[in-house]
């Protein structure tokens, strides 16, 4: 196996939330979706403790793609993979599940950062703001803000209608 950290991680995103973490001295993030872990070795990248959620089965809307197909057998085994041979696997705490089944196996979770990347369907993104941002302690945020991802659009909208966007990177400050 060698190292593969394909994914979806813009540098508008790296750049946003760089900015972020800097600024409100961010240390700790619960990371909704994290495929193959590019986002997760950036956010350690920046000196954060990352917990992970992810069911590693991809998404409907992305897993038809011949780049995500290929990858989707292997999908936890790579990130794991991905996370030791960065170095970085003890700053990284693995939840292998849907982001429903993290918020009722730890309700007492919390970070300063939550960072939301799972499912793009309404329903899902609804629940993923909804369920987490009192966990936050400082910023809720994620990735996708775009025409091509109304569902992420509307449930920011209508859960968050302050929150601020960044080309595709929009996040609340609590």
């Amino acid at each position: 196996m060698k190292l593969d950290l394909y994914g979806w991680f813009p540098e508008e995103n790296e750049r946003v939330l760089s900015e972020l973490i800097s600024k409100y001295n961010i240390k700790t993030v619960i990371e909704i979706g994290c495929f193959l872990g590019k986002s997760t070795a950036f956010f350690v990248g920046q000196g954060c403790r990352v917990i992970c959620v992810d069911t590693f089965k991809g998404s409907s809307d992305l897993n038809n793609c011949e780049e995500v197909k290929k990858r989707l057998p292997n999908l936890y085994n790579q990130f794991l993979f991905n996370m030791k041979a960065l170095n970085i696997e003890d700053r990284v705490r693995v939840v292998k599940g849907t982001s429903r089944d993290a918020d009722r196996k730890y309700p007492g979770i919390k970070a300063e950062l939550i960072f939301i990347d799972g499912s793009h369907e309404y329903e899902d993104v609804f629940h993923d703001i909804s369920a987490w941002k009192d966990r936050a302690l400082k910023i809720i945020c994620g990735d996708d803000y775009s025409p091509n991802h109304q569902g992420v659009r509307r449930a920011v909208d209508e859960l968050l209608p302050g929150a601020n966007k960044d080309n595709r990177c929009w996040y609340f400050i609590k």
